[in-house]
C-alpha cells in the first residue's frame, strides 16, 4: 500500500486528470489536494499558476 502525502506546501501539485485544459500556451487545471489553478511546467511537473497571482 502506497502512501500518497500532497506536497502543495512545496509547489508540487497533481491536477484533477478529467479538468486539465489547453489554453493553447500550457495544460492548466486544478489540484485535486489544495484546490488551486495549476499549470503544467513540463511532463508531471506541476506548479501554480502564477498567472493566476499576477492578475490580483
Amino acid at each position: 500500500m502506497a502512501i500518497s502525502i500532497p506536497l502543495c506546501f512545496a509547489n508540487r501539485h497533481e491536477p484533477v486528470r478529467n479538468d486539465v485544459k489547453w489554453d493553447g500556451l500550457n495544460y492548466t487545471g486544478t489540484c485535486k489536494n489544495c484546490g488551486k489553478t495549476i499549470r503544467r511546467q513540463k511532463h508531471k511537473v506541476w506548479k501554480l499558476d502564477d498567472s493566476e497571482a499576477a492578475d490580483k
